[in-house]
């Protein structure tokens, strides 16, 4: 399975993606079935989820090209 944001393997099962923001600072929707790896999940998921909690997007990095 591919990653949907990088487009590189996911492994075996993969991370969900919601969260990760687009180039507005809002969160992407993805598809049920779309997973993405853990090295975007560390770098735009997480950061993006923490971000929409606390209403910081400026300090969340943004998913390149969505």
């Amino acid at each position: 399975m591919k990653c949907c944001i990088c487009g590189k393997e996911v492994g075996r099962y993969g991370n969900n993606p919601d969260g990760a923001l687009d180039e507005n600072g809002k969160a992407i929707v993805w598809g049920e079935y779309d997973r993405c790896c853990d090295d975007c999940n560390r770098k735009y998921v997480v950061p993006g989820r923490i971000a929409l909690l606390t209403d910081r997007t400026v300090e969340a990095e943004k998913v390149p090209g969505k």
